[in-house]
């Protein structure tokens, strides 16, 4: 396994753009509009691919955005695992990288909106669920604002 980061407009992040639609949209009946994905210009894409340094669709196993906030906070958004390998430890895989980013490019906390159903996932891994906020919707769905500082 291997992780990239993959800027917005590079060939290969429509890949990165179907694998969050199949596993965080079409679920809910969404899709993405021009406008939301014009939003990630200047975010960056952390993928765990499987084989090769360029993520496609046969090789990406799990992605997520990562959205610079301030000097010394990072927002995780739309972590995605493809599906038949979900709870085999690859977004586990993905999210430690992800720390070692935000670490090693100075940032103090990395913050997600969370859906309700992954806050475990997230707290296994050391994230906390921000009390002051309570539970939200957002998409429809319920969320928790969960962070970790690092």
């Amino acid at each position: 396994m291997k992780i990239v980061i993959v800027p917005f407009d590079a060939d290969t992040y429509p890949a990165i753009v179907k694998l969050r639609l199949e596993v965080l949209r079409q679920p809910i009946n969404l899709k993405f509009t021009k406008q939301q994905l014009d939003k990630e210009r200047g975010q960056l894409a952390v993928c765990l691919l499987s084989n090769g340094d360029v993520p496609n669709e046969e090789n990406l196993v799990a992605c997520s955005m990562l959205l610079p906030l301030n000097a010394k906070e990072l927002k995780l958004r739309q972590m995605a695992v493809k599906v038949d390998l979900q709870t085999q430890g690859y977004g586990t895989q993905l999210l430690q990288a992800i720390e070692q980013y935000a670490v090693e490019h100075h940032y103090e906390k990395l913050s997600m909106h969370a859906r309700a159903y992954t806050q475990e996932f997230y707290t296994k891994n050391g994230y906390e669920t921000d009390n002051n906020l309570g539970g939200f919707s957002e998409v429809g769905i319920p969320h928790y604002r969960m962070y970790k500082v690092l």
